[in-house]
């Protein structure tokens, strides 16, 4: 993992809310998908 998301398994991102107040737990898959999919999958998961 890149040194910018090297610690991201120590947030608590079920104690997280997004703008909306829904919780962040999604986040963890999403940056997964960006970084490790293909192109077509990084894509749909930046929209």
């Amino acid at each position: 993992m890149g040194s910018l998301l090297r610690n991201v398994s120590g947030v608590r991102w079920g104690e997280l809310r997004d703008a909306t107040d829904a919780p962040a737990g999604g986040i963890p898959p999403l940056l997964s998908r960006i970084a490790y999919g293909d192109e077509h999958s990084a894509r749909s998961a930046a929209e």
